[in-house]
């Protein structure tokens, strides 16, 4: 089953890297995902030195062992058809170097 949470995620007011096991344990006690107070929060990519936390050392284990849901498939937007074929200039619509 897929929760539609990214493994990693940053506050959008304090810019501190949440996990996705602390926004599910936020979501099953008290709803508090950040001690900032902020909700919004956005997917986002470990710094170097923040794989060294221990937040993320949980995250690793847990992925090893296959506890954590599949994170959401990037999702592109279906690219719009084509409204008009322009064909190349004609040698008399080209402007001469001057």
């Amino acid at each position: 089953m897929i929760d539609g949470i990214h493994y990693f995620n940053r506050c959008k007011r304090c810019n501190t890297l949440i996990t996705k096991l602390q926004i599910l344990k936020a979501f099953a006690s008290d709803g508090v995902i950040c001690q900032c107070g902020s909700m919004m929060f956005g997917p986002s990519n470990a710094l170097w030195y923040e794989w060294i936390y221990p937040r993320m050392m949980k995250m690793v284990v847990y992925q090893l062992l296959g506890k954590l849901d599949s994170a959401p498939a990037p999702s592109l937007p279906p690219m719009p058809p084509p409204t008009q074929i322009v064909s190349p200039l004609s040698p008399g619509e080209m402007r001469t170097e001057e």
